[in-house]
């Protein structure tokens, strides 16, 4: 017998991976879904993502074609004399580009069910007369609509998570990540010429022997770290996290200009070795997030209005979780409202979710304090004992200590 919650109008809040991941998620159970997004289309940008091996799996059941995720079995940390701290061989981790992924759970959905350049302005729980929704077109003319059911996909900066709990602060962290993209096979995305992108190419995978299937982290004496790992064949992402007082902007991402780029690049040569130079040398238009997060929260449902991803949980990008705690928060959601009673559903939703995702967090800022010398600060990399280089590897959630976090 059809369960009543197929009957539901369900809009979702939100197109970007979470909200696509909810769609498709829901799609697959019978569900009809509207979503809102405010964006355009065609839409630019983004950067790699890690997931974990639940979340490939979480895909296929979701009907994906997951041959697009590159494996990383690997993580090594490394001193910045190159000495390993630590190297685990089973991580089980896949990486892959914003933009593919975007792809793959875009090509799933039914072109009418988003709505493009619709920005929701506006929300009101109306009790057991449903939700009310004020929407603002591109034109800029605002429409209400009323839906049963409600899911915040917009990200960290959520005006569903603001209507529901109040403005709140996101934690700045002390420190940004200056990153970038090449992919070896766009010109586009770099300035080598071809003998300089074969001898690069070169050094790299000398000093990188397993790139392409490790996540590769160097962390000095500085109080400072970079990564660097593979999206794709040829696409080679790199990320420098540097301590650093908030910058002066409204944007939690942005584009260093000719000034504050001069300083990244003086800096780095006093710092990194000559193949991390050049990356930054040679990138083109890298850019600047600014590392944040929040206090977990003890529930991710309101009345009929569900939280999912960065707008429920949003973490620091040290074990690559974001994205796949949104695709898990959609699967858990979606197979929840197929099999019970939405109230029986919700409830479930709540208990496999909020748990998970406030470890991770935690997990994610410790990390990231770890690294950035914002903990054990009196830790020298370059002369780290074996007990003390063991820290690195507090990489996999399982393994985390608490107590750790000091």
């Amino acid at each position: 017998m059809e369960l009543n919650n197929k009957k539901l109008k369900i809009s979702i809040v939100g197109g970007s991976l979470a909200g696509l991941s909810a769609a498709v998620s829901l799609l697959k159970k019978g569900f009809t879904i509207i979503i809102y997004e405010k964006a355009d289309p065609s839409r630019k940008g983004g950067a790699g993502l890690g997931l974990d091996r639940s979340t490939k799996d979480t895909l296929s059941q979701m009907g994906l074609d997951t041959s697009f995720l590159m494996p990383m079995s690997i993580e090594e940390n490394r001193d910045i004399t190159g000495r390993l701290l630590n190297r685990d061989e089973n991580i089980q981790y896949f990486s892959t580009y914003w933009r593919s992924l975007y792809g793959k759970l875009l090509d799933a959905i039914p072109k009418e069910a988003i709505l493009f350049n619709n920005t929701v302005i506006k929300i009101d729980q109306e009790g057991e007369n449903g939700i009310k929704l004020w929407v603002q077109n591109k034109e800029g003319k605002i429409f209400e609509e009323t839906t049963d059911f409600l899911i915040a996909a917009d990200g960290i900066n959520s005006i569903v998570r603001s209507y529901l709990l109040g403005e709140e602060e996101l934690k700045y962290s002390e420190y940004i990540t200056f990153r970038g993209i090449i992919d070896i096979n766009d010109p586009s995305t770099h300035k080598f010429n071809d003998d300089n992108l074969k001898q690069f190419t070169k050094k790299l995978l000398m000093e990188f022997k397993d790139l392409g299937n490790c996540l590769y982290y160097n962390i000095t004496d500085n109080k400072t770290s970079n990564c660097i790992y593979m999206l794709q064949e040829g696409l080679i992402n790199w990320m420098w996290y540097i301590n650093k007082p908030k910058p002066q902007t409204e944007y939690l991402t942005y584009v260093p200009n000719e000034v504050e780029l001069n300083e990244f690049k003086t800096s780095a040569k006093l710092l990194w070795n000559e193949n991390f130079n050049e990356m930054i040398e040679n990138t083109m238009n890298p850019w600047v997030n600014l590392i944040v997060d929040r206090d977990p929260i003890d529930k991710f449902v309101y009345g009929r209005i569900v939280l999912i991803g960065d707008a429920a949980h949003p973490a620091r990008p040290h074990r690559g979780q974001a994205t796949s705690m949104a695709i898990k928060d959609a699967w858990t959601l979606a197979c929840a409202l197929n099999d019970l009673e939405i109230d029986v559903a919700l409830n479930k939703y709540d208990k496999l979710r909020v748990p998970d995702s406030k470890n991770v967090v935690l997990f994610s800022r410790f990390l990231g304090n770890l690294k950035q010398g914002l903990i054990h600060t009196n830790i020298k990399w370059s002369q780290a004992t074996k007990e003390e280089a063991n820290l690195c590897a507090q990489n996999r959630l399982f393994t985390w200590n608490l107590s750790m976090d000091k």
